[in-house]
């Protein structure tokens, strides 16, 4: 913010404006390579600890060993599931919304079409996250087990 001209004084006006959302982009383009990197090589960390013993440090190391020869088809698998995700939620969302508010009036906050619908979201959710866990522990199985000739396979 402080790297922007005017956005200091927007960020403390509480104003969103054109200063406000040049920090915002800059951010997000200095941040998330780093962040998506290091989520890839870190993601195997929780079926790790469910299936080895060791303490946080070896959790890393673990993890970060296994994704060794993998960070960049671990990246396009995070980049294509949050694409995919992102997707049906929108689509499931929006047919929601369009079916309750046929049937229930628009979804304005505290109506019952907008309760109905927040709770479709979360179900759909729900299973998403359910699927997402067992990609990872699958993920983890393969590189756990076989090492290059069977990662991803």
């Amino acid at each position: 913010v402080i790297l922007v001209p005017g956005a200091v004084e927007q960020a403390q006006g509480s104003v969103a404006g054109g200063a406000m959302a040049t920090a915002t982009v800059l951010t997000l383009v200095v941040l998330l390579p780093p962040l998506i990197y290091f989520g890839a090589r870190l993601m195997l960390m929780t079926p790790i600890a469910a299936g080895e013993e060791t303490g946080p440090i070896g959790l890393i190391r673990r993890s970060w060993a296994l994704t060794r020869n993998h960070v960049w088809k671990l990246i396009a698998f995070m980049i294509l599931v949050g694409i995919t995700v992102g997707v049906v939620s929108g689509v499931i969302q929006m047919l929601a919304g369009i079916l309750f508010a046929l049937l229930l009036g628009p979804p304005e906050p505290g109506s019952t079409s907008a309760l109905l619908v927040t709770l479709v979201m979360a179900a759909v959710n729900t299973v998403m996250t359910a699927y997402l866990g067992t990609f990872v522990a699958r993920i983890y199985v393969q590189l756990a087990a076989g090492g290059e000739e069977r990662a991803f396979t």
